[in-house]
């Protein structure tokens, strides 16, 4: 387990569900720019899909318990 999945797991869910309302807005100007020709790095978005999933996770593993 990553230190980052560590800090994540310590927060609320609502500062988990702030995070994700950024980080899909981050995402979302990361593939405006990629499909633009601005952002070469294609990568990018394969690692931010991933870290909103982990999050969506997070989210769904604390409002269950």
């Amino acid at each position: 387990m990553s230190k980052e999945t560590k800090e994540l797991q310590s927060k609320t869910v609502e500062e988990l569900q702030t995070i994700l309302r950024e980080d899909r807005e981050k995402l979302q100007k990361l593939q405006f720019s990629v499909h633009q020709g601005q952002h070469k790095n294609v990568r990018d978005l394969r690692s931010h899909r991933r870290h909103i999933g982990r999050l969506l996770t997070l989210i769904q593993q604390k409002s269950t318990k």
